[in-house]
């Protein structure tokens, strides 16, 4: 496994590059970082090359003060494949990560050779008070930044096997949970997800690339 840092529009972005063979990039969903794939590089790296990033605003990237949505990411990676003279690519995506390959592979089709949804976001919007764009979706963040037992009762819910979630993953969000710029590309991430984009439904329509979607309870 190498791990490299990679210049984007002036934002530094942390990558780790792992196999050979085609390539295959990896986004993740809000909040967590390229770590949510930590069990599923060393298989998959077998036969890909794999790269998994941390979007800007997450993991080891960095958090600069820009519009963080579904479409920005879906531009800044087809700006960063090209930084990674990664021409085409297989794309998976989790959650938030599965709207944003699905929007780059509308928009930018020459990018992805084959497509990975894995429970994606887009459709519908989160549902619970927590999430709507007010003060105290703010607050609420602000709590978990201050309160580890809430932060870790709040990871555990994204686990159905509650025993693959490790101490030290805990410790490492909870960490970023505590800088304010990261919180910041949380809350206009979740701005922007808390609402259906009228688009994407067409968007999907326009997808060329074969596309894989695995969704289920467990």
């Amino acid at each position: 496994m190498v791990e490299e840092t990679i210049g984007v529009d002036g934002i530094n972005v942390r990558y780790e590059a792992e196999g050979a063979g085609d390539g295959l990039l990896l986004v993740h969903g809000l909040g967590i970082g390229r770590g949510a794939w930590g069990r599923v590089i060393a298989d998959v790296s077998k036969q890909y090359a794999v790269y998994a990033v941390d979007l800007p605003g997450f993991g080891g990237s960095d958090m600069p003060d820009v519009p963080y949505s579904v479409p920005y990411y879906a531009a800044f990676l087809d700006r960063l494949m090209g930084q990674l003279k990664l021409e085409k690519a297989a794309v998976a995506g989790v959650s938030m990560g599965g709207a944003i390959a699905a929007t780059l592979a509308a928009r930018f089709p020459g990018r992805v050779s084959k497509l990975v949804l894995v429970a994606p976001s887009g459709l519908t919007p989160p549902q619970g008070e927590l999430v709507k764009p007010s003060r105290f979706t703010d607050a609420s963040f602000w709590l978990l930044a201050h309160n580890k037992d809430t932060f870790q009762r709040a990871m555990e819910d994204l686990f159905y096997d509650k025993g693959k979630l490790a101490p030290a993953a805990v410790d490492e969000a909870w960490a970023r949970m505590r800088n304010p710029e990261h919180r910041r590309a949380l809350l206009r991430n979740t701005q922007y997800l808390s609402k259906v984009d009228p688009a994407f439904p067409g968007l999907l329509a326009s997808i060329a690339a074969p596309t894989l979607i695995a969704w289920g309870e467990e």
